[in-house]
């Protein structure tokens, strides 16, 4: 790297254990050869700048794919109301599910079918984190489920056809 000799002296030694030193030429400029006093300061300077490189690379991605931006519009609400909320959604979903299911099949509507399905999947699941968040808010639609001795099959919960 070319260095400009008239800010810092041979010998110079920075805060954090830098030394610059060993001035030669090549290809007819003016070289300077750094070297830190102590490997143990080089090594934190490294972590420091590679720590500092990530973080900076991971908010770029983070802003890139929209990741951490305030919702402008999130609501807090109530257990019940959150309940109330996910079954309205998985009900509407499966009413979507059925539309799709009236139109002639074709291997994009099957894939949009398994998508709305995965949706109404979660929803389920987020009743279940709601559960095991205040336990009793909600009650175990299928409470034979874990039980390998009974034979009986429930109706799907909320009486979706899916």
């Amino acid at each position: 790297m070319t260095m400009n000799i008239t800010r810092r002296k041979r010998g110079e030694v920075r805060a954090d254990g830098f030394r610059f030193g060993f001035y030669y030429r090549r290809r007819g400029r003016l070289r300077e050869e750094e070297a830190w006093l102590n490997p143990e300061a080089y090594k934190k300077w490294a972590e420091q700048t590679q720590a500092a490189v990530r973080k900076l690379r991971a908010r770029k991605r983070a802003e890139r794919m929209g990741i951490n931006r305030p919702l402008a519009h999130h609501n807090k609400m109530s257990t019940s109301e959150e309940i109330i909320g996910d079954k309205q959604l998985r009900v509407d979903t499966d009413a979507i599910i059925q539309r799709l299911k009236a139109l002639p099949p074709s291997r994009e509507r099957a894939l949009a079918i398994t998508k709305f399905q995965e949706g109404v999947m979660w929803l389920g699941m987020d009743l279940k984190r709601i559960n095991e968040k205040e336990p009793g808010s909600v009650e175990n639609p299928y409470p034979n489920s874990k039980n390998p001795s009974n034979t009986k099959i429930e109706p799907t919960a909320d009486g979706m056809k899916l």
